[in-house]
């Protein structure tokens, strides 16, 4: 309840005591695209602001570029749309929630005080900037339009707090291929690397999935060819989804805050009752019933369902958009089925464990049950809205000498707000 108090308060006194601002600012500098808000002409990299020096530390490096307070002062400028606004708040809890480990905030965001000169104000400007960093005085994360959407907000706000991009490593060329002859002459220096002690990457690996990255075409003179090239396979680079888990412990580690456990990433889909759907469904089996059964789909999923107001943000694993899980989706599917069986259980006791989802004010219902032969045994049966959070249910079971499995059942709800969700599932021997 806390935390709800303190955003309210920040709606009223940040936002309606503010000076009314209604226009888009009319000074766009020379050569700015509107498609591309992230590439400013004339700023650092594109959306850094500084005044001097651009030779700072990067990637979250200089201590003196660190907030010296916990509790960083924020104030929101009232010409933006409440829909902005509301988005604003919910990219800077986001940021809160994602750095607090075990309940223990590291960096909070609250409203700044009449009094207080130094803090970060959120206005209206020529495509997305913002400083590195502490500055001693007050400092602006400035979104126009095309900004205004989670990710940028995240990615701004954490230039405010330290971080410089992550392709200014100066590992980056074990990483990735700079493409300079697709780069406009005038840009190059938006790609130069840093060198110690200009730089601290502060002991963690070269992060593809940063938000802080670049993306594969930015500042191209030929946008259907990269100016940035992975040398890894199959990654993908410049995503604005929110932060990923290196982003997450760079902050910690900036701040001296708890960090959160890095989670490794499984990159082989094995068969196995132990899944966390993070590289395949672990040889799982879907199951389609016929009409009049309205059918629907386990489907491994990433990161928010299509929604609003159901689903997770994130899958358990990770908590993070890098990770996934299984999820039903309820829209169009009202009422519909959908049921996935794991491989065979060995004869004995066991302990079934697994986290689930199900948020949404039209939520219906999962049950798990143990197959077989032709025998259906109920383990669990929830139905209604869980709140928006992963719950861990653990289960004992025995399983027969004849071949048996585990069948995971959703039954979507009568409306949208419906999506179910599992993850993390672990068989264990012996009873719970």
């Amino acid at each position: 309840m806390r935390g709800a108090v303190i955003w309210v308060v920040f709606f009223w006194i940040g936002c309606v005591r503010a000076v009314p601002l209604d226009t888009e600012p009319d000074d766009i500098p020379d050569g700015f695209d509107p498609r591309y808000p992230e590439e400013v002409p004339g700023l650092f990299e594109g959306d850094i602001e500084l005044n001097s020096n651009r030779f700072r530390r990067s990637v979250v490096g200089d201590p003196k570029r660190r907030w010296p307070i916990k509790k960083i002062p924020m104030h929101i400028y009232s010409h933006f749309a409440q829909s902005d606004i509301d988005v604003i708040l919910e990219s800077l809890r986001e940021i809160e929630d994602d750095i607090r480990v075990d309940g223990k905030d590291c960096l909070t965001f609250v409203n700044k005080t009449e009094d207080e000169e130094i803090y970060i104000y959120v206005a209206k400007g020529v495509g997305c900037r913002s400083n590195i960093g502490y500055k001693g005085r007050n400092q602006g994360v400035k979104l126009g339009v095309g900004c205004r959407v989670k990710g940028i907000i995240i990615h701004e706000v954490l230039h405010s707090l330290g971080f410089y991009h992550e392709h200014s490593r100066p590992d980056r060329d074990e990483f990735v291929k700079i493409m300079f002859d697709n780069i406009k002459e005038k840009d190059k220096n938006n790609f130069l690397k840093l060198m110690p002690p200009e730089i601290n990457t502060q002991g963690l690996p070269y992060d593809y999935n940063s938000i802080m990255h670049y993306e594969e075409s930015s500042f191209a003179i030929d946008r259907f060819k990269p100016t940035i090239v992975p040398l890894k396979k199959n990654v993908n680079i410049g995503q604005r989804i929110g932060m990923s888990q290196l982003d997450i412990v760079q902050l910690q580690r900036f701040y001296g805050c708890p960090e959160r456990k890095l989670v490794p990433v499984i990159t082989e889909d094995t068969v196995s009752i132990n899944c966390t759907f993070d590289a395949g469904y672990c040889g799982w089996t879907h199951i389609f019933m016929d009409p009049p059964v309205k059918k629907n789909t386990w489907i491994r999923w990433s990161g928010i369902t299509e929604t609003e107001g159901t689903g997770p943000r994130t899958d358990h694993t990770f908590g993070t958009f890098e990770g996934h899980y299984l999820s039903t989706e309820a829209s169009l599917r009202f009422g519909s089925v959908a049921k996935i069986q794991t491989p065979e259980l060995k004869p004995g006791d066991h302990c079934l464990k697994f986290w689930y989802h199900m948020y949404g004010k039209d939520m219906g219902s999962i049950r798990v049950n143990l197959l077989y032969g032709k025998k259906v045994q109920s383990l669990m049966f929830i139905q209604g809205n869980q709140g928006n959070k992963w719950k861990e249910m653990k289960i004992s079971l025995t399983a027969p000498s004849d071949p048996s499995k585990i069948e995971f059942v959703s039954i979507t709800g009568y409306y949208v707000k419906s999506d179910i969700a599992i993850d993390d599932v672990l068989l264990l021997d012996g009873k719970c």
